[in-house]
Parts: structure tokens; sequence; C-alpha cells
């Protein structure tokens, strides 16, 4: 049942995935779908805090966080900072965000 659900999980947040980023930033042809894919922490939050419609430029953004690992100009940054405010991640410790670590089903199940 645990495996199943895990699936399930990974195919609906990667369904989620190239619905809220687009298919480039999973790496995928256009017209793809692979579910076993796996999600950086990075793209994990900017498809919670983009469903929630919170708009965050990424091509003109600068958005300052305490984690040392995103740096202001970075795309996702704005996603973190927004995560961060909303209470929706704390980072994997007080100064570090680790975007580029695949997110855990634990780490996605609170962000969500």
């Amino acid at each position: 049942m645990l495996k199943r659900t895990l699936f399930n999980l990974n195919t609906s947040t990667n369904m989620m995935a190239q619905q809220q980023m687009g298919e480039e930033a999973q790496n995928q042809a256009p017209g793809t779908f692979k579910p076993e894919n796996s999600i950086k922490r990075s793209e994990a939050i900017k498809i919670v805090v983009s469903a929630l419609g919170i708009p965050v430029d990424e091509e003109n953004g600068y958005y300052a966080t305490q984690f040392t690992d995103v740096k202001p100009d970075a795309w996702y940054a704005g996603y973190v900072q927004y995560g961060v405010a909303l209470g929706i991640t704390d980072g994997t410790s007080a100064t570090t965000f680790s975007p580029d670590r695949n997110v855990t089903y634990d780490q996605m199940i609170a962000f969500i």
C-alpha cells in the first residue's frame, strides 16, 4: 500500500510539475511524461507556490533569503522566499535550503 501511495504521489507531483513549470524544467522533451524522474527541492517549492497563485518574476527578480545556497537572482529564489514567508518550508538547516537536492516524500508532504 505504501509503495502505491508513493507512486501516486510521485505521479501526481510530476503532473503538477509539468503544468506549473513546463517540460523544460524537468529536462524532458516536449510532449513527454516521466513520472519516474526525481524533482529537486527548488522545483518542488515552485510547484507549491505557483499552485497558490503567487506571482514570482523569475527573470527580473531579486529575492534575498537567509539561505547561503540560494543566490538572490536564482530562478527559484522568489519561490523559496515566499515558501518561507508562508511557512511552507524552513530549509534543510538554518542557513541552507539545498535547492539541488531531490525532494523527499516527507519534504513534499510538508510543502503541501
